[in-house]
């Protein structure tokens, strides 16, 4: 069973939202896609700080290796 050092590990979709500076739409857009891990209780949901934080590196790490961000990467007969 997991075990919570603080409260603040659960966080509801507003906490989330407010988080990662997104809507609640697309909060759950994320959260079907399956993007973003969450559950729920009762009709609310629930998201694990530790996802958000997996969320953010990795959307931080893909964004950096992209072609589009990689300066090593030119298009053909510009570099």
């Amino acid at each position: 069973m997991a075990k919570f050092e603080k409260t603040e590990d659960v966080l509801t979709s507003r906490e989330a939202c407010e988080l990662l500076r997104i809507s609640r739409p697309t909060l759950r857009k994320l959260i079907n896609k399956g993007e973003i891990s969450a559950f729920k209780i009762g009709n609310n949901w629930r998201i694990m700080r530790t996802e958000l934080e997996r969320y953010v590196r990795e959307k931080s790490t893909a964004r950096r290796t992209s072609p589009e961000t990689d300066s090593s990467h030119h298009p053909p007969g510009t570099g």
